[in-house]
């Protein structure tokens, strides 16, 4: 994940011009307004309040993370509340350059920015002549742990990649990680709004590799159908011919696909060198983990392809070795090689689970996570995952905590990719299907501190 550029902190005072006429417009008694920001990904909406004459106050503070300054624009509307089957906007979208916004905030107190006009006849025309009084000053992020500022704090990175091991019970549900910022000793109330949450995923024992794996499979069989083109003329389903067509199709593109790959490695093994001078059979020797993920990387193979790469490689050694006591040349022991499949092959489990055939319950997020912490010092994290019910509470299925203070005293203020145990509810018990195997998130944190304005734009 790219690590943000900034923290873009604005001051939104209030609105006006703002026509609150909708009884004549049609639209029955007035409602409340509220403006939203949005940067990005990142969404704020300040609380919603009631004017007789078109103007409406504020004075709010929205905090927003930014992940590219010269390239990113802050989108400013006015919403009504209280609608239900339309987001209630009734302004045109301003898009305002951080640049701008940022510039002209320092050459007044609180600038004023004209919505731009909205199509005539439609609901956010009512405020065509709105304008919105909005600042903004942006801080830069700094690793060093004396950059501190007590008035402007930290921002926390939490880079969430997967939880293993989750109890059988959770198996098809959907889960989600929540963050909170505590303080210590203390823990979030149930209905509590989180700082930051990843999206739902559902439990699965299917890892990712084997996912794409098989979607590829699928995309094979699709393409390689010579009734396809029939098939979908004449709209009829497929049939089993079709499919061993489609299944004979994939496996020539295989067999080709690999002759390709051979061919490759081979040359790679006769004139491949390393900076000492080395060549592939003793950087094997000494390293065989990089050498297999070099050449992986020189022959743009997936990931599942490189077991079945180092097994070629291991075969090429033993051919080099039987060369040198005497054998015949390992040259022509490669070329006739049986073909075994090194592209698009089914692979085993490398699992500690594939054992006994049954692989744990996995559920990968892969998202980051950003949180503006006040006082790091003096307050601690709260990681939950938790299952959304549809009409009830979140479920908390296991929490883990850490005092950010721990995290200020960590090298660059990084707690490295790991997993973190989670302390389950005692209402939930152990599973029985794997009860040395402990439920953790993996996670990595990291803390920036936030830069005054003199130092930053």
């Amino acid at each position: 994940h790219v690590r943000p550029e900034g923290v873009l902190t604005c001051r939104v005072l209030g609105a006006c011009g703002v026509l609150p006429q909708r009884a004549l417009a049609g639209f029955g008694a007035e409602r409340p307004v509220c403006c939203r920001l949005q940067l990005g990904a990142n969404t704020w909406r300040s609380i919603a309040v009631d004017s007789e004459d078109g103007d409406f106050l504020w004075d709010e503070q929205a905090q927003l993370i930014v992940d590219q300054v010269s390239t990113q624009e802050l989108l400013v509307t006015l919403h009504e509340t209280g609608h239900t089957f339309r987001n209630g906007q009734i302004t045109g979208q301003r898009a305002i350059s951080l640049y701008d916004l940022v510039e002209r905030s320092r050459r007044q107190h609180v600038p004023s920015w004209a919505f731009p006009e909205a199509p005539p006849g439609s609901f956010a025309g009512r405020a065509a002549r709105a304008q919105v009084l909005l600042s903004a000053a942006f801080h830069s992020l700094s690793t060093s742990r004396s950059a501190f500022s007590e008035k402007l704090g930290s921002l926390l990175l939490l880079t969430i990649d997967c939880a293993r091991h989750v109890p059988r019970h959770l198996e098809g549900k959907r889960l989600v990680v929540r963050a909170f910022v505590v303080a210590p000793g203390e823990r979030p109330y149930p209905d509590a709004k989180p700082a930051a949450q990843t999206f739902q995923l559902k439990c699965t024992r299917i890892s990712p590799l084997q996912a794409s794996q098989q979607l590829q499979d699928s995309l094979y069989m699709r393409n390689f159908g010579q009734a396809n083109f029939s098939r979908q003329a004449t709209g009829s389903s497929c049939s089993d011919d079709d499919e061993e067509v489609a299944r004979r199709g994939r496996e020539r593109y295989i067999e080709a696909d690999e002759a390709r790959c051979r061919e490759k490695l081979e040359h790679l093994w006769q004139h491949f060198r390393t900076a000492d001078n080395s060549d592939l059979s003793e950087w094997a020797d000494s390293d065989r983990e990089g050498c297999i993920r070099t050449v992986a990387g020189l022959l743009d193979l997936p990931d599942w392809d490189r077991p079945r790469l180092g097994e070629l490689i291991d075969e090429l050694r033993q051919r080099q070795q039987g060369e040198a006591l005497g054998g015949w040349a390992w040259t022509r022991g490669v070329s006739g090689l049986q073909s075994r499949g090194l592209l698009r092959q089914k692979r085993p489990m490398t699992d500690k689970a594939s054992s006994n055939g049954v692989r744990p319950l996995e559920c990968h997020w892969r998202q980051q996570l950003r949180v503006v912490v006040r006082s790091p010092a003096t307050q601690e994290v709260w990681v939950e995952v938790s299952h959304l019910h549809r009409r009830s509470a979140p479920e908390v299925v296991g929490a883990w905590r850490q005092p950010l203070r721990e995290l200020m005293m960590r090298p660059r203020m990084t707690d490295a990719m790991g997993p973190r145990a989670l302390h389950r509810p005692p209402s939930q018990t152990v599973d029985a299907e794997r009860p040395s195997e402990a439920f953790a998130v993996h996670l990595k944190l990291e803390l920036l501190h936030l830069q005054p304005v003199e130092a930053s734009f």
